[in-house]
């Protein structure tokens, strides 16, 4: 399994913060849920939580920038079978 990260209106109003866990700033409007995928640290282990859209933008970022990170540590020349 990759690593994926999903971000989603929550169904249960009543588990909602009222401050972003995160920044304690601002009001939470996404549900996320990030799992590390095999091989990680963590894996088989979602991180789950609240964010405001600020929040929401970093972690989506911050996934951004692994990606790129991964991407150019890969071999640009695999090995032809």
């Amino acid at each position: 399994m990759r690593e994926s990260i999903l971000f989603f209106a929550w169904q249960d109003a009543e588990k909602v913060p009222e401050m972003c866990p995160l920044c304690k700033e601002n009001d939470p409007v996404f549900e996320y849920r990030i799992s590390p995928g095999e091989g990680a640290v963590d894996a088989g282990r979602d991180l789950k939580g609240y964010c405001c859209l600020s929040c929401a933008q970093q972690l989506l970022a911050t996934l951004h920038e692994l990606i790129l990170v991964r991407w150019a540590s890969e071999d640009p020349n695999p090995p032809e079978d």
